[in-house]
């Protein structure tokens, strides 16, 4: 049989749109700090300023791809944007909190940040995919739920 079963293809379906947002989120990474670069240096603001200036620009584009190129035919609306506002503050405190436990617990900043990031990462896929970029058909509740 070389049809895939449904169970097979909604995970090639899922590690595909995973993909996706681990390369939106490189180039979310890489304007961050171009952002945070030209307003360090560029705007001559402090680097606290800058840093708060680079995670505007940073959330602003992680909105526009997670909406049109992750999570392809999610519609943006002003209740998607809070979802993903509230969506973000709750992946950036899991990884506060996994990089202060790991802090904690003895493990080197190098090594509790990347852990931390990776938390990060999986709960904010995690927030988008299931309650933020709701689409018709794949997010509706089933009858009688």
């Amino acid at each position: 049989m070389t049809e895939a079963t449904p169970p097979a293809a909604a995970r090639r379906g899922l590690s595909a749109e995973f993909v996706r947002y681990l390369l939106a989120g490189l180039a979310n990474t890489a304007v961050g700090y171009a952002a945070f670069l030209a307003l360090l240096w560029g705007a001559g603001l402090g680097p606290r300023a800058a840093n708060a200036g680079s995670y505007a620009v940073g959330l602003c584009l992680a909105l526009l791809l997670n909406r049109y190129f992750v999570f392809e035919g999610a519609t943006v609306t002003p209740g998607a944007v809070v979802r993903f506002a509230a969506g973000f503050g709750v992946a950036y405190a899991l990884n506060l909190a996994t990089l202060w436990r790991l802090l904690d617990l003895g493990v080197p900043p190098a090594w509790a940040q990347l852990v931390a990031m990776a938390v990060y990462t999986i709960g904010f896929y995690a927030i988008n995919r299931l309650w933020v970029w709701r689409r018709p058909g794949r997010d509706a509740p089933a009858r009688g739920a």
